[in-house]
């Protein structure tokens, strides 16, 4: 249940950010990006590094392998960690990820293929 509540918020901010995405030169829908076995995984593992290197604990999620998925895996959240957490983390790993991007210009999100 966790999944889809982070999805759909990190999906309004994307778009209140007025933020479009590419993997591979291919534009992404924001519930491509979103979704659980999306880059979603790839984000929340950045969130996690930043969660653990700032307070000294992760984001609560773990990984498994998905068929499919954009990236191999699929991220799951725990139910006792806060969202607020998880949002304060995703979100500043989203801006990172645009950074140098116009407004309203397509970010590309290539480099979570590589983390």
């Amino acid at each position: 249940m966790a999944n889809v509540d982070i999805s759909q918020l990190m999906i309004k901010i994307a778009r209140q950010k007025n933020a479009q995405f590419s993997l591979n030169g291919r534009p992404m829908t924001m519930e491509e990006v979103f979704s659980s076995t999306g880059l979603l995984a790839g984000m929340a593992r950045r969130a996690d590094q930043l969660a653990s290197l700032c307070l000294g604990y992760g984001i609560g999620v773990t990984f498994e392998e998905a068929e499919g998925s954009a990236l191999g895996v699929k991220v799951i959240f725990d139910d006792i960690t806060p969202n607020v957490l998880r949002l304060l983390c995703l979100i500043d790993v989203m801006s990172e990820l645009m950074k140098g991007t116009p407004r309203g210009e397509v970010a590309a999100l290539d480099q979570l293929m590589y983390d």
